[in-house]
Formats: C-alpha cells, structure tokens, sequence
C-alpha cells in the first residue's frame, strides 16, 4: 500500500495484529500524479479519486498510462439524487451507531449528541463526495487524447446499494495484454478519439 502521507506508525500496528498479513507498506511519501518507476503492478484506488481536482484526477490517470500500469478506480460515491438523498439519513445512522463505536470515547458523545459536529460533518462530507464524483463519461473524455489508454467498458458495471445503477468502477489498462487477465466479459475497446 502506498500514501502521500504515510503513517508507519498505523502500518506497523496493522501488521503487527496480523489483520493484514501479505500486506506490505510502501514507508515513504507516493504521489499517485508521479508514481516512481520502481513501484510497479496493478494501480488501485478505494474512495478517495473524487477528492482529486479535475486536473490532478487526469494526471493520475496519465501516469498510469506513461507508465503502461492499468488502473482500477472504485468509488462507493455516485453523482445522483438518489444517493444525495441517501445521505441525508447519514446524521441518523450515526446517532443510532455512536454508542458503539470502539475506541469508547466520551468525546464522541459529547461531539455527536449534545454539540452535534460528527453528524454534520458526515452529512457534509458524504453530499460533497457524491457531488465530487466524477460520471463514467468523464474518465472518457479525459482519456480521450492518450494513445494507450483503453477504459474497459464491463469492467465500470456495477450494483448500488440503493439502485440497479452503475459504480464508478473504472478499470484502465495498456493495449497490451496483461499477465493476469481482467474480469471482462466483453472485448475491450478504446473510448472515441477527438481530432
């Protein structure tokens, strides 16, 4: 795992429970815009490409395709009225869950119930994500120019937890073929080329 701000200390207790074993922890800064040369394999991204400005976004997918690295992007968040409506049950949910979260600590009480920052700031936090969230059109038009880069169509399908509707799960990859094959159940294909 890498990070731009990396917590050894964090990395260390992981694997030190061995609830991550096979695991290894990269101990120095990465910037996924300039990832070095010596760090290679299949690129990954959990929730966190929405919280690119739309430039950077772009550099990250650039590096992965100067470098010939594919790129798998999953984000939970979705840009639509249904799940912006979904998190405004956010603040209830965390009402409901508060008293069990672990580490015990007063100060979530004090901070949830009787100067309610936590839900707020859930409640902010998850509608700005889902506005943040780049569409599957968008991941086309910003790779529309770089030569090598494929954008697998059947890999960006996905089930919602709150519709029948698409993830934003994008998978970009070299034209060549890849020692350990994607999960594509149709042939790949370029996005459309602007002159």
């Amino acid at each position: 795992l890498t990070d731009k701000f990396p917590n050894p200390g964090a990395a260390d207790a992981i694997q030190g429970n061995g609830a991550m074993d096979g695991v290894t922890f990269h101990p120095t800064p990465v910037d996924a815009c300039h990832v070095p040369a010596t760090i290679g394999g299949f690129r990954t991204m959990f929730t966190a490409f929405h919280h690119f400005r739309p430039q950077a976004a772009r550099a990250v997918l650039e590096d992965a395709v100067a470098s010939g690295a594919p790129i798998a992007i999953f984000e939970s968040t979705k840009r639509s009225l249904p799940c912006i409506i979904f998190m405004l049950l956010a603040p209830f949910i965390v009402l409901l869950v508060m008293p069990w979260v672990r580490p015990f600590r007063f100060t979530n009480l004090l901070f949830t119930y009787l100067i309610p920052l936590v839900p707020l700031m859930i409640l902010w936090d998850g509608i700005v994500s889902d506005l943040r969230t780049s569409r599957t059109r968008w991941y086309h038009r910003a790779t529309g120019n770089l030569a090598n880069a494929h954008v697998c169509p059947s890999c960006s399908r996905g089930t919602s937890p709150i519709s029948d509707r698409r993830h934003r799960l994008v998978v970009m990859h070299p034209p060549a073929p890849l020692s350990h094959p994607l999960p594509c159940a149709s042939p790949l294909r370029s996005p459309a080329r602007r002159s």
